[in-house]
Parts: structure tokens; sequence; C-alpha cells
């Protein structure tokens, strides 16, 4: 059984919604993937962008998934996906930038709220 949490996190001047997956039988010491691909819920539930996701969960670690700039909930008038982001990008926006920083956001909450640990987190996407 893989049981689901969504919190709400501030980075900068935007509105977070990550949803973590957690297996009933969690591994002494998880590790914490971040997957990223589409929008939030493709990344954690939506083949093949959850693939990597379903090996962490099936080996009791957990995996955490945040709508992208210009991805699903975050779509942006500049347009959806890795389109949006380029002109985003091209009209003085730095999508990247606040991507980054939404990451660096929620690892730390994450790590605040014991759901990682320095060391044992991973990106992919």
């Amino acid at each position: 059984m893989i049981h689901e949490q969504t919190f709400a996190v501030q980075s900068g001047d935007r509105n977070l919604e990550p949803k973590v997956l957690e297996p009933a039988d969690l591994h002494e010491d998880p590790i914490l993937l971040m997957a990223f691909a589409a929008d939030r819920d493709s990344a954690l539930r939506e083949r093949p962008y959850c693939i990597a996701g379903d090996e962490f969960l099936i080996n009791g670690h957990r995996v955490i998934g945040f709508d992208p700039p210009n991805h699903g909930t975050r779509v942006q008038p500049h347009g959806d996906s890795i389109a949006g982001m380029r002109n985003a990008l091209l009209a003085g926006d730095d999508p990247f930038a606040a991507f980054a920083q939404d990451v660096r956001t929620v690892i730390d909450h994450c790590i605040d709220a014991g759901l990682a640990r320095p060391g044992r987190i991973a990106i992919a996407g």
C-alpha cells in the first residue's frame, strides 16, 4: 500500500503543492526521489514517467513531485510545457531559476519535516 501526502510550500511568490508517495514498508534509511515529468501527477502515477519512482517505492523509498513552471497547475500566459518555459525566458522571465529555487525550497521543507535527510535525496526527470 502506498500512502500519499500533499502539503503547501511557499517559494518566493509561488505557491507549490508537492505530493509525497511513501510505501507502507518504509526502508530504515529511505531515499527521497524528486520526480519531474510533465505535471506532478503524471510524474508520480503515469507510465512511462513514473517507472523510476515505482522502483524506488517498491524498494521502500519515498517519491515526491510538484508541478514545474509552465506545467500542470502552473501554466502561465507564456504557454505550457518546455515551449512555455522557452517563451517565458524569451519574454524576460527565468522559469529555470525559479524552478531551481523551488527545488531547494521543497528539499529544505522535506528535511525539516523529516521526510528526507541530506545525502539521501535524488532527482530524476
